[in-house]
């Protein structure tokens, strides 16, 4: 998903305003910049909870040698029963870990995509914002000052 964006965030200026996109000052790259580094550190944020997602980690189970054991037991369904129940308990740490580490993923992806999605609607939007700023100022000014 985010691979997708970047082309569009690195083209669409550049469609909007041509070859020759408008001054900005300290100020505004400050605060791009400031936008885009949020957004790549969310990314290899999102990067390292994936791979603690995918990492191979112990689980337990019941194997076909344990149920050969409980076949001559007098009470073999009770004995499979709390063996299964035995070795679930025994998985559940780690299936609460992996879903953690999905949701913390998850997470930090949507932080990705939000932080790339504010710095597309500044940059793309800054030059328009500051065009009605400058032509709103002098209105008011007549407005206040006519009253």
């Amino acid at each position: 998903m985010i691979a997708a964006i970047f082309p569009v965030l690195v083209s669409l200026p550049k469609d909007l305003y041509g070859d020759e996109l408008p001054n900005m000052g300290t100020g505004w790259k400050a605060v791009l910049l400031g936008l885009f580094v949020l957004g790549v550190l969310y990314l290899v944020r999102s990067g390292i909870w994936a791979f603690r997602t995918l990492a191979v980690s112990t689980h337990n189970r019941i194997d076909a040698t344990d149920i050969v054991h409980l076949w001559g037991e007098p009470d073999a369904n009770s004995a499979l029963i709390r063996d299964l129940l035995v070795t679930t308990r025994m998985n559940r740490d780690g299936v609460n870990a992996k879903v953690a580490y999905i949701k913390m993923a998850h997470a930090f992806l949507l932080r990705t995509f939000i932080a790339f999605a504010i710095l597309l609607l500044v940059a793309v939007l800054r030059q328009p914002f500051i065009t009605l700023l400058d032509a709103a100022v002098p209105m008011v000014r007549a407005a206040v000052g006519g009253s």
